[in-house]
């Protein structure tokens, strides 16, 4: 598999080799990247490294056969949301007291990260304690705010959690908080 950005040059290359070629090579590719903090790669370095336009997938399946895909990959960052509920959750100190069922709520995300206007598509939320995880999607129509029941939560337990806005390219922003229940 070779991934080529929108002016030809190859930017990745992975070919199966040895046993896994042998079991007829891998169906699945994902790749992840570390998210450097914005201090540390600002975002005009970002897009410079890996400018707006078609990326093209080209590879071979187990059988020969040539495989061929694109993917737009646009600039538009959304801005983050703005975590409403529990109150004091989305700063730097957690929201403590927060009563079983949480709500989680935030404002609608209709900006970029440059004050442009976007369409959100959907939102994720994930709540998570230890090696629990509860996630949600909604689609953008779908509202600004989750219930966690009641039968995922423990009083006074802390639990971080993320909400994401998507754009309907693939973009996403993540606003993080946490909160203490009440005992």
């Amino acid at each position: 598999m070779r991934i080529l950005d929108p002016f030809g040059k190859e930017i990745y290359q992975s070919t199966a080799r040895g046993r896994l070629l042998e079991q007829g090579g891998g169906k699945e590719l994902f790749v992840e990247s570390v998210e450097p903090e914005l201090v540390e790669l600002p975002l005009e370095a970002f897009f410079a490294i890996f400018p707006a336009g078609t990326y093209t997938f080209v590879g071979r399946s187990p059988d020969g056969e040539r495989l061929v895909s694109t993917a737009e990959f646009t600039h538009d960052i959304p801005a983050g949301p703005e975590i409403v509920m529990p109150a004091g959750a989305g700063g730097e100190e957690c929201a403590e007291n927060v009563p079983i069922p949480a709500v989680i709520a935030w404002n609608d995300v209709s900006t970029t990260i440059d004050g442009e206007p976007i369409d959100i598509v959907r939102y994720q939320v994930i709540v998570e304690h230890e090696d629990l995880e509860f996630s949600v999607f909604l689609d953008a129509d779908g509202g600004t705010s989750v219930t966690v029941p009641s039968e995922f939560l423990t009083a006074g337990t802390d639990y971080i959690f993320e909400v994401l806005a998507s754009e309907e390219g693939g973009n996403q922003t993540i606003s993080e908080g946490c909160f203490a229940t009440s005992d």
